[in-house]
């Protein structure tokens, strides 16, 4: 007997979800795992200079690769026709010659900083080895997002984030093993490697589901690029609202609080794994319940999710509070129980977000995105504002405080919006009615 057609989609997306899921967790343990052998190897000062770079690496990347992460992913989808194979071949090819050409003008732009500004922060060994990562770490994500957009929606994110960490890791501890000793420059040409041999294993695989053409693949570096530009602006607020208080405190600090700092978001990031199973398990819910308005159920499944998720971090939350210091000894070693002050900041207000955390979740899937990327960019403006006023008084206490309450303040935005716009309250504080319990 033959399955519904809804039974079997439905089947196939919570397998996809799990499966989406996997990588994911196995991603987060793998970079966490890289993050303690390099916490321990480099000391606080070191791990700090590297984690530095590497902010400022990872937002430059997402310059150059100029929303192609995202837009390849949407034009690989909807491409279709006759020509369909030539038309792929045209779109990523065109892609990557524009990766190519702000790769050039990062190089160009980097080496006159260095020369003009003078030795930066690590040295001119650690620019060199950052601008080395740049154009591989766009690489490697722009093709992950034509992968995802030819519907390999699982295997496309296993070059970037599985196997691009793994080989870092791997790379390093083979490298320790053998006695050697790892400065951060060489950390970072490590990962370039890894990017660049992730990128190559993504491109093949790209290149092998779209088919042979025949031979004729014009490049439009130009009109790719100008199609992809607004993607550009939402990718980067986001790499920026995350990083932002890295960078600032770069400028007012020294290298041994952003080792401090890198650990304490490392760990509290952890957190996110325990929200992420949720998430993707209510997003085609909320968008299904949506579009057959039936609000009651899409209040009543965002209120049970934000409880669950609440519930699901409060004792983890609390073991990282109260035995903190214990944690990050143990993990990372005795000279980051510095990083159990901001770490307790962190924790506390990941659990704060659990009450309001899938707002933006769910205004994306309720058709307006657009609004969802306007708080995001408020999210962005309260957290560079108090970061810029309060890192220079409180160090790292004002880097978390201004992005606790820069997360804080968008969601809690979003949820309002939402709100205004239903009538109804998604948080965890949301009252239901008698009436939505028993539907």
């Amino acid at each position: 007997m033959k399955q519904p057609l809804s039974l079997l989609l439905k089947s196939k997306l919570l397998g996809a979800s799990l499966m989406n899921m996997s990588v994911k967790i196995a991603s987060v343990a793998i970079l966490f795992l890289l993050s303690i052998v390099l916490a321990r190897g480099l000391g606080p000062a070191e791990f700090g200079i590297y984690a530095y770079t590497l902010a400022w690496a990872q937002l430059v990347a997402v310059v150059v690769q100029w929303g192609f992460p995202s837009a390849l992913m949407r034009s690989m989808a909807i491409t279709g026709g006759e020509d369909t194979v030539r038309r792929r071949r045209e779109i990523l090819n065109s892609a990557l010659a524009v990766v190519a050409m702000m790769s050039a003008a990062v190089f160009v732009a980097g080496g006159l900083w260095g020369w003009l500004v003078g030795s930066p922060r690590g040295g001119f060994a650690m620019l060199a080895a950052g601008l080395i990562l740049i154009p591989l770490i766009a690489f490697s994500a722009s093709v992950a997002g034509a992968l995802r957009g030819l519907g390999i929606l699982v295997w496309a994110q296993v070059p970037d984030q599985i196997v691009r960490p793994g080989l870092s890791l791997l790379a390093i501890c083979a490298m320790i093993w053998l006695g050697f000793s790892i400065p951060a420059p060489d950390v970072l040409l490590l990962q370039a490697a890894a990017a660049a041999i992730a990128g190559g294993i993504g491109l093949s695989m790209a290149y092998r589901a779209i088919g042979r053409g025949d031979g004729k693949n014009p490049l439009r570096p130009m009109y790719w690029g100008k199609q992809s530009f607004p993607f550009l602006l939402l990718a980067g607020t986001q790499i920026l609202n995350y990083q932002i208080g890295m960078i600032v405190l770069g400028h007012y600090m020294p290298d041994q609080d952003l080792g401090y700092y890198r650990v304490a978001v490392q760990v509290a990031d952890g957190l996110n794994m325990l929200l992420y199973g949720i998430s993707i398990t209510i997003a085609p819910r909320i968008a299904e319940l949506h579009g057959s308005d039936d609000l009651p159920k899409v209040q009543r499944l965002l209120v049970y999710a934000h409880r669950l998720g609440f519930a699901v971090l409060l004792i983890p939350c609390l073991i990282l509070m109260v035995w903190g210091p214990d944690l990050l000894s143990l993990v990372f070693g005795p000279e980051y129980v510095a990083a159990a002050q901001p770490l307790t900041l962190l924790v506390a207000g990941k659990l704060a977000y659990t009450l309001i955390g899938f707002s933006g979740l769910a205004l994306s899937m309720m058709g307006r995105p657009q609004m969802a990327a306007t708080f995001t960019l408020l999210t962005l403006i309260v957290n560079i504002s108090l970061a810029l006023l309060l890192v220079p008084v409180l160090g790292l206490r004002g880097a978390v405080i201004a992005s606790v309450v820069g997360e804080l303040t968008g969601n809690l935005g979003i949820a309002l919006f939402v709100l205004t716009i239903l009538r109804r309250d998604i948080s965890a504080l949301g009252i239901i009615g008698r009436r939505e319990r028993t539907t």
